[in-house]
């Protein structure tokens, strides 16, 4: 592994994208982004959901039938 140094990176050239490819890029991106948003927390939701459900259904202290109309309530 060699050794890198200030002056080493220094020498980098960076490219940078023009204006209007990163416009481009956050119009095609942003609806993406904000779908695993939505859906990142629909998953929360549902996990916690399940979470508070599960111990209810198993003991028996709460049917299926109470359980899925406590959801579309």
């Amino acid at each position: 592994m060699t050794n890198l140094s200030k002056g080493k990176f220094s020498q980098l050239t960076v490219l940078t994208p023009s204006r209007s490819v990163i416009e481009a890029y956050h119009s095609y991106s942003a609806p993406i982004l904000e779908k695993i948003k939505t859906l990142m927390l629909q998953n929360q939701t549902l996990r916690r959901t399940r979470d508070l459900l599960l111990p209810r259904l198993i003991s028996g202290q709460l049917s299926v039938a109470e359980a899925e109309t406590a959801l579309n309530a």
